[in-house]
C-alpha cells in the first residue's frame, strides 16, 4: 500500500487523504459501470492508499453510494472517512425549488 499523506478537513478534526476517491462514475455518471468494475475501482484506491471516498445521492440515484458500501464494508469504519450529502437536504432543497417554479401563482 502507498502511503498517502493527510490533511485536516476544513476546521473538523476529522483528517483526509490529501487524494480521495469520487463516486460520481460508480453511479453511472458519464458511463455505466459493473459491479465487478466498481469493486475493482474501489479496490484500486484502497490499495494505492486512498482512504477518502466522497459519494452523493444523486450519482446514479443512491447507485455510488450502494458500490462504495459494498466495497468498503469489509475495512474497519475508522481506516476510512465517508463523506456524503445526506438525502432529506436534497429532498428539501430542490422540493422547494421546484414548488417555486412550477407551483407559484
Amino acid at each position: 500500500m502507498n502511503k498517502i499523506p493527510t490533511r485536516q478537513s476544513g476546521r473538523s478534526e476529522v483528517a483526509v487523504t490529501e487524494l480521495g476517491f469520487g463516486g460520481a462514475p460508480l453511479g453511472a455518471v458519464g458511463a455505466w459501470q459493473q459491479e465487478n468494475d466498481a469493486d475493482a475501482m474501489i479496490q484500486a484506491a484502497w490499495d494505492g492508499g486512498i482512504r477518502y471516498f466522497d459519494t452523493a445521492p444523486l450519482d446514479g440515484r443512491g447507485l455510488s453510494e450502494k458500490h462504495i458500501g459494498r466495497g468498503l464494508h469489509h475495512h474497519n469504519r475508522d481506516e476510512f472517512v465517508l463523506s456524503t450529502v445526506p438525502r432529506q437536504h436534497l429532498w428539501n432543497k430542490y422540493s422547494t425549488s421546484l414548488k417555486k417554479r412550477f407551483c407559484s401563482s
